[in-house]
């Protein structure tokens, strides 16, 4: 990704979730996503300040490659619509209306 002087906010579009929010979903510690990520078991992007930034379908997808269950937090947070979620959407929206 070219660095940009945007914000992360902006440049990740708000449908990303960061390493912290991630391992609370999955109920593990951080370092364990980390390793995770180095070792290609799920997929993470990087913002232009090198962090780690995580989609959730993503994340889910790369769970059932996996054939692990996912856990009851982290299939909750991808059923319910929040304001980042929406408002990603509609920022996409008027990108593809434009």
């Amino acid at each position: 990704m070219p660095r940009t002087n945007e914000p992360c906010h902006l440049l990740c579009m708000s449908t990303t979730i960061t390493a912290r929010e991630l391992a609370e979903l999955l109920k593990v510690p951080t370092t364990t996503l980390y390793r995770w990520v180095q070792t290609g078991l799920i997929t993470a992007e990087r913002t232009p300040t090198n962090r780690l930034r995580f989609n959730p379908e993503t994340v889910r997808d790369d769970y059932k490659r996996a054939n692990a269950a996912l856990p009851a937090t982290f299939a909750a947070y991808l059923l319910k619509p929040t304001a980042k979620k929406a408002a990603a959407k509609s920022r996409a929206e008027a990108r593809g209306a434009a």
